[in-house]
Protein backbone atom coordinates (compact mmCIF):
# COMPACT_ATOMS: atom_id res chain seq x y z
CA UNK A 1 0.00 0.00 0.00
CA UNK A 2 1.70 3.26 -1.28
CA UNK A 3 1.14 6.48 -1.38
CA UNK A 4 2.43 9.63 -2.91
CA UNK A 5 3.55 13.07 -0.82
CA UNK A 6 4.34 16.34 -3.50
CA UNK A 7 7.65 17.41 -2.06
CA UNK A 8 7.69 20.78 -3.52
CA UNK A 9 10.91 21.37 -5.72
CA UNK A 10 12.32 17.80 -4.77
CA UNK A 11 11.41 14.86 -6.77
CA UNK A 12 8.24 13.05 -5.63
CA UNK A 13 8.65 9.77 -3.25
CA UNK A 14 6.72 7.35 -2.67
CA UNK A 15 6.23 6.58 0.88
CA UNK A 16 4.48 3.13 2.65
CA UNK A 17 1.87 4.62 4.93
CA UNK A 18 0.92 1.82 7.52
CA UNK A 19 -2.51 1.18 7.66
CA UNK A 20 -4.40 -1.83 8.90
CA UNK A 21 -7.98 -2.79 7.32
CA UNK A 22 -9.94 -5.75 8.80
CA UNK A 23 -13.96 -7.04 8.76
CA UNK A 24 -15.35 -7.57 12.10
CA UNK A 25 -19.15 -9.04 11.44
CA UNK A 26 -20.99 -5.82 10.16
CA UNK A 27 -18.04 -3.55 9.91
CA UNK A 28 -14.96 -2.59 7.98
CA UNK A 29 -12.21 -0.92 10.70
CA UNK A 30 -9.65 0.95 9.02
CA UNK A 31 -6.65 2.44 10.58
CA UNK A 32 -4.06 4.13 8.99
CA UNK A 33 -0.88 6.09 10.08
CA UNK A 34 -0.99 10.15 9.22
CA UNK A 35 0.78 12.09 11.32
CA UNK A 36 1.43 15.83 11.17
CA UNK A 37 -1.48 16.41 9.01
CA UNK A 38 -2.70 19.77 8.99
CA UNK A 39 -5.68 20.53 10.95
CA UNK A 40 -8.66 20.89 8.83
CA UNK A 41 -7.00 19.13 5.53
CA UNK A 42 -8.26 15.58 6.32
CA UNK A 43 -11.41 14.59 3.83
CA UNK A 44 -13.05 11.42 4.06
CA UNK A 45 -15.38 10.24 0.76
CA UNK A 46 -17.10 6.89 0.17
CA UNK A 47 -18.59 6.08 -3.28
CA UNK A 48 -20.08 2.84 -3.60
CA UNK A 49 -17.26 0.58 -2.68
CA UNK A 50 -14.14 2.63 -2.97
CA UNK A 51 -13.09 4.75 0.47
CA UNK A 52 -10.70 7.80 -0.19
CA UNK A 53 -8.34 9.64 2.34
CA UNK A 54 -7.03 12.98 1.60
CA UNK A 55 -5.12 15.78 3.30
CA UNK A 56 -2.06 17.91 3.30
CA UNK A 57 1.27 17.71 5.28
CA UNK A 58 2.91 21.24 6.10
CA UNK A 59 6.44 21.13 7.64
CA UNK A 60 8.22 24.42 8.53
CA UNK A 61 10.97 26.08 6.31
CA UNK A 62 13.50 27.18 7.63
CA UNK A 63 15.55 30.11 5.62
CA UNK A 64 19.55 29.41 5.78
CA UNK A 65 19.40 25.95 7.43
CA UNK A 66 21.69 23.42 6.23
CA UNK A 67 19.80 20.21 6.28
CA UNK A 68 21.42 17.30 7.60
CA UNK A 69 18.42 14.54 7.21
CA UNK A 70 15.67 15.36 5.52
CA UNK A 71 13.01 12.35 5.16
CA UNK A 72 9.42 13.70 6.23
CA UNK A 73 7.30 14.18 3.59
CA UNK A 74 5.33 17.59 2.85
CA UNK A 75 2.23 18.22 -0.04
CA UNK A 76 -0.92 16.47 -0.61
CA UNK A 77 -1.70 13.26 -0.02
CA UNK A 78 -4.44 10.84 -1.02
CA UNK A 79 -5.01 6.97 -0.41
CA UNK A 80 -7.72 4.70 -1.67
CA UNK A 81 -8.83 1.52 -1.22
CA UNK A 82 -11.54 -0.87 -2.42
CA UNK A 83 -14.26 -2.35 0.16
CA UNK A 84 -15.46 -5.61 -0.16
CA UNK A 85 -19.24 -4.81 0.41
CA UNK A 86 -21.49 -2.06 0.10
CA UNK A 87 -21.10 0.81 3.25
CA UNK A 88 -23.51 2.52 4.77
CA UNK A 89 -22.04 5.87 4.56
CA UNK A 90 -24.67 7.62 6.82
CA UNK A 91 -23.05 5.38 9.83
CA UNK A 92 -19.65 6.04 9.36
CA UNK A 93 -17.44 7.35 12.34
CA UNK A 94 -13.60 8.69 11.69
CA UNK A 95 -11.16 9.74 14.46
CA UNK A 96 -7.89 11.11 13.81
CA UNK A 97 -5.90 11.17 17.57
CA UNK A 98 -1.93 11.22 17.95
CA UNK A 99 -1.26 10.86 14.03
CA UNK A 100 -3.67 7.86 13.69
CA UNK A 101 -7.25 7.76 11.74
CA UNK A 102 -9.44 5.73 12.34
CA UNK A 103 -12.43 4.80 10.28
CA UNK A 104 -15.43 2.66 11.21
CA UNK A 105 -17.47 1.43 8.41
CA UNK A 106 -20.66 -0.22 9.05
CA UNK A 107 -21.50 -2.90 6.12
CA UNK A 108 -25.10 -3.04 4.23
CA UNK A 109 -27.44 -5.92 5.61
CA UNK A 110 -26.94 -8.31 2.70
CA UNK A 111 -23.72 -7.22 1.70
CA UNK A 112 -21.92 -10.50 4.16
CA UNK A 113 -19.00 -12.64 3.23
CA UNK A 114 -19.25 -16.86 2.74
CA UNK A 115 -16.91 -18.94 2.57
CA UNK A 116 -16.50 -20.95 -0.55
CA UNK A 117 -15.76 -24.44 -0.15
CA UNK A 118 -13.30 -26.43 -2.59
CA UNK A 119 -13.22 -30.21 -4.02
CA UNK A 120 -10.02 -31.38 -4.12
CA UNK A 121 -9.63 -33.88 -6.60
Amino acid sequence: WEMTLGIGPEPEADLLVPVDLYREGDHYLLTADLPGLDPGSLHIDVRGQLLTISGHRTLRRLNGTQWLERDRGRGSLQRQVLLGGKVRAEAINARYECGVLSILLPVEPGHSTRKIDVRFR
